[in-house]
């Protein structure tokens, strides 16, 4: 996963850097999550003022920037029952999931 996105070019640092640039500079909560088949979770971050950055974050502690904008809305219906974070133990602490 590791050489995948470094022959990218993306821009990685560790988690907690970036969480805490996301969240001090930009207001950003972290809105979706999803983990991938390689390890990885790919993170939508936003703002109430509608600024949006797209993350992947690596099993090693590290996130990497696939992409930022403005106007971010949600489109996902309201969940019912039980949520699938609930069924699934993501690794690590710093991967937590907040609501």
């Amino acid at each position: 996963m590791i050489d995948l996105i470094l022959a990218a070019g993306l821009a990685c640092l560790p988690t907690a850097q970036v969480y805490e640039q996301l969240t001090e500079t930009y207001s950003e909560t972290r809105a979706v999550s999803g983990l991938s088949d390689r390890g990885a979770i790919l993170e939508i971050w936003a703002s109430p003022e509608g600024t949006w950055t797209a993350l992947i974050t690596t099993p090693d502690g590290r996130s990497c920037l696939l992409d930022a904008g403005q106007a971010f809305r949600s489109n996902a219906p309201e969940a019912s029952g039980e949520l699938a974070r609930d069924k699934v133990k993501m690794p690590g602490p710093h991967l937590h999931v907040s609501e």
